[in-house]
This record gives C-alpha cells, sequence and structure tokens, in this order.
C-alpha cells in the first residue's frame, strides 16, 4: 500500500534568495540529490524550483523547473557521500548529454534515463532555455536483486528505443498528473512504473523485446502532452520519438486510425472536458478551443457537433462565460490540423 505523504519533502523556490539564487538551488538539494554537484553552465538568471514527495518508505518523485545547467557527481563525491539508489529521470522540454558508465549520451526530450547514483556521472541540461527534470528515486535493489552497471547499461539501451515506449507513456502521464496536483493519481501511478522497469531490467528482457511493434501508447503520450500546440503534428511527433513518421504512420494504422482522426478527436474530446468543467467557466469558447489545439471556430463548432451530437455551447455549466456567435462556414481545412502524410 503506497503510503500517501502529507507534506512535500521539498517545496523550494530561488523567489525566496534573490541575493544568491543557484547557491539556494544547490543547498536545498542535498536531501533528494545526494553527493551531487549542480554547476552553472550560462550566464542568464537563474531560476529555479524543486518539488519533491516521498512515496513510501524508499522512493521519492521530483520536478525540477530551473535553467539549464550541469548536475556531477564525480568520484570524490561517490566515495565521501555513498548513495546505493538509482534515478528513473525524465527531462520532457529540451535535449540533454548524460555522460555515465563510460558512455556519452545525448538524451531527446521526452526520452526516460536510469542513472546508478553509485557510480560517477554528468548530467548537462540545455542552457538554451529553462527545463522540467522529472525523478523518481529508487533503491537499487529492484526485482529482488542489486543492478549492476551493466543492468543499468541494458536498461538504457531498451529506454533508447523508441518501439519499447510503454515506460516512456507512464512517464508522461505521471508527470501530467504531477503537475496538475492530483496527488492519489500520480503516486498511485509510481508502483506501475517500478515494475515495468523491474521487468525491462530483468534478465533475458533484451531479447525478449527486441522484435516488439512501435508502441502505440508512446506516440498517443506525446502527442497528449502536445494537444495545446496546433503546429504539432506526425512529423513532430516522430521527431521527439526519434521514429521516422512513416514509422508512426504505420503505428496508427496498426491500431486502426490515422494520425488526422485520432488528434482531432483527442483535441474534441480535450475541449469538451474543459467546456463541461467549472475551472474553464469564465473562458469563452473560442478560448477553450485553441487551448485545445483548434484554431478554426467555424471548424471546431462542426467537428465538436458530429462527434458528441450537440454544440459546444450544450455542454456549458450554469453561470459560464456567454456563447459567443460562431459563423459555420462550408466545410474546409482547419490550419490547426496536421495531416498523415509527414
Amino acid at each position: 500500500m503506497v503510503k500517501h505523504a502529507a507534506a512535500p519533502l521539498i517545496s523550494v523556490s530561488t523567489s525566496e534568495a534573490p541575493e544568491d539564487p543557484f547557491g539556494y538551488f544547490r543547498s536545498a538539494l542535498t536531501d533528494v540529490y545526494r553527493g551531487i554537484a549542480p554547476r552553472r553552465t550560462g550566464s542568464s538568471p537563474f531560476r529555479a524550483d524543486v518539488l519533491a514527495y516521498a512515496v513510501g518508505e524508499d522512493v521519492v518523485f521530483s520536478r525540477m523547473r530551473a535553467t539549464g545547467h550541469a548536475a556531477d557527481r564525480g568520484p570524490r563525491g561517490v566515495s565521501a557521500d555513498g548513495d546505493d539508489s538509482v534515478f528513473l529521470n525524465l527531462a520532457a522540454d529540451a535535449p540533454s548529454r548524460l555522460d555515465h558508465l563510460g558512455r556519452r549520451t545525448v538524451l531527446r526530450p521526452g526520452q526516460p534515463v536510469l542513472i546508478d547514483n553509485s557510480r560517477p556521472f554528468e548530467l548537462a541540461l540545455s542552457d538554451a532555455r529553462r527545463f522540467s527534470l522529472y525523478s523518481l528515486r529508487l533503491p537499487r535493489r529492484l526485482g529482488g536483486r542489486t543492478l549492476t552497471a551493466q543492468d543499468v547499461a541494458d536498461a538504457n539501451e531498451l529506454l533508447a528505443d523508441a518501439r519499447q515506449g510503454r515506460l516512456a507513456a507512464l512517464l508522461l502521464l505521471l508527470r501530467r498528473e504531477f503537475d496538475a496536483g492530483r496527488i492519489p493519481v500520480w503516486e498511485a501511478l509510481v508502483p506501475a512504473v517500478r515494475a515495468m522497469l523491474e521487468d525491462m531490467i530483468r534478465p533475458g528482457a533484451r531479447a525478449d523485446t527486441a522484435s516488439s511493434v512501435p508502441a502505440f501508447d508512446a506516440i498517443t503520450a506525446v502527442a497528449i502532452d502536445h494537444l495545446d500546440d496546433p503546429g504539432f503534428g506526425l512529423t513532430q511527433a516522430a521527431g521527439v520519438l526519434g521514429r521516422s513518421p512513416r514509422a508512426v504512420q504505420a503505428a496508427f494504422a496498426e491500431a486502426g486510425t490515422t494520425w488526422s482522426q485520432w488528434s482531432l478527436a483527442a483535441r474534441l474530446d480535450s475541449a469538451c472536458e474543459r467546456i463541461a468543467s467549472p475551472a474553464w467557466a469564465g473562458r469563452s469558447l473560442v478560448a477553450i478551443a485553441r487551448s485545445s489545439g483548434l484554431g478554426d471556430p467555424s471548424y471546431f463548432h462542426r467537428t465538436f457537433r458530429a462527434r458528441f451530437g450537440a454544440p459546444p455551447g450544450a455542454f456549458r455549466p450554469a453561470g459560464a462565460a456567454p456563447v459567443e456567435p460562431i459563423r459555420v462556414e462550408p466545410a474546409g481545412r482547419d490550419l490547426s490540423r496536421a495531416d498523415d502524410s509527414g
């Protein structure tokens, strides 16, 4: 049973220390990121916030939103502060670079990676923009055995293969629930992530998954994370996943749909959920449509009615913003849609 934390283990923001924000940031991390030394790599003003919760007795889940920098754990740090844990990391917004276990790996946005904190590493996060890093700290003893360096390296080979996307999809869902503040929901997902990782690192897992089909759930998890961006289409999803547009098309075809059909349905479902939510009652229908990646009001009205059998205004809660008139044009192409041709 998951023991729910009443309060965060860490909840800090550099806005609380305007004189030395980076020094404050470094000292705030010591309880969770043991022996890891953050290092500035750029000259832009540093801003960061960190939120971490203990989940049960031996697991911590954290989110760090910060200006790009590097995190070092050298041999001296390993010997001075032994830590028998691993971190399952997901940097969702920008590429990063990891030097670990004798390998240098460039991580694409949304690619999970496993780090053995009992061994040296350097993680460099791009200083071109602020990033969000999600970390699940786990004991190094998983699945009834203690992970070796080779276990970690093998797991990372599988995590780098976009065809093995189930864990990435689950982590993206965990991220969304954490950002939404739904603590019981995301905490309930943590054991599932752990179990999936344990299955991935078991002996023989690489051979079992070598010929798996493209992961439809990984593709849709990435797409859901970008529903509000009307320019995010099949080609962009393929780039995030490190696959070709044709491979993404094949995954949708295997599921009996196309990118256009699925993305339109997902955006309409998102819009319908927001229209019916009291939290969005003060927003206009046009604004809600745009927030779901549907920029053409006429096209939105027409496709919404076709999907749900009623106009968007019929789903408004009492006291919501007035329904603005929408002029319905003849059927045409909505610029917010991305086609299936890549």
